[in-house]
């Protein structure tokens, strides 16, 4: 779409621009402090438990970060929220509620050039809890059927990430989480007799991926903004296959220790 083009561009032209970056002797860290994030993309849906249909339709995202920094190592944790009612395929709509509390640990791990600019490297473990619901309700002659699917993902991951410095207010910044090895729980519709389900999942049978690519300018030094596109994936093969996608356009604001 025309507004994650024009994003997208606008990260790259920054990070592979001519501007001077900061000397290479000044320590990089990532912004550590309170972050509020708002956003607001498209979501794509098929969970094969209720429907092998498509269902798509705009989700809002909500989050809060705390971060901070002990020395030579820190670490993050923060709480990510997003609720539609009007995921659709057709005249069917269906509810989502999605839900992560997350920490990660986080290390410098060296510095790379990139663009012709220094580019500081964050790598560390991650761990996290991931609800998911879908709620189907669907009239069928002047009641509705319900049918609904959740999961429950308990992992184990790594995170990753890398500022750009552009000016001395100014850095690009990109971050990935990725679930490795997973507790996960399966809960079906009780009235149609299915249960719940659990077990391990590996990187190969259900992943939760999360991707973020923007640019944080600092207004004041305790206060910056950050406009970002932001990439989530949930993905499930060892039951019934799920698999969803949110891309969201975000911006971030922070108060910076």
């Amino acid at each position: 779409m025309l507004y994650r083009s024009v994003l997208l561009g606008l990260i790259f032209f920054v990070c592979a621009g001519s501007l001077p970056a900061q000397p290479p002797d000044v320590p990089i860290r990532p912004p550590t402090g309170l972050s509020i994030q708002g956003g607001l993309g498209q979501y794509a849906l098929r969970d094969e438990y209720i429907s092998k249909e498509r269902y798509a339709g705009t989700l809002p995202l909500i989050s809060a970060e705390w971060s901070r920094f002990h020395g030579k190592w820190g670490y993050r944790m923060g709480f990510e929220f997003s609720q539609s009612a009007d995921i659709r395929n057709n005249n069917v709509a269906t509810e989502i509620f999605q839900a992560v509390l997350y920490r990660d640990y986080i290390y410098p791990v060296g510095r790379k050039s990139l663009f012709g600019k220094d580019a500081y490297l964050f790598l560390g473990p991650s761990t996290g809890i991931r609800l998911y619901t879908n709620d189907q309700k669907i009239a069928n002659q002047g009641a509705f059927d319900i049918d609904y699917s959740t999961v429950t993902l308990i992992s184990l991951g790594m995170n990753a990430m890398v500022v750009v410095p552009v000016r001395s207010r100014l850095q690009a910044e990109g971050s990935l989480r990725l679930s490795l090895l997973a507790m996960g729980v399966r809960s079906m519709d009780v009235v149609e007799g299915e249960g719940s389900m659990g077990g391990i999942l590996t990187l190969f049978s259900g992943t939760d991926p999360t991707a973020e690519c923007g640019i944080r300018y600092f207004i004041l030094d305790k206060l910056s903004l950050k406009a970002a596109y932001k990439l989530q994936v949930l993905r499930i093969g060892k039951w019934n296959p799920l698999l969803s996608v949110s891309d969201n356009i975000t911006l971030t604001a922070s108060y910076h220790l």
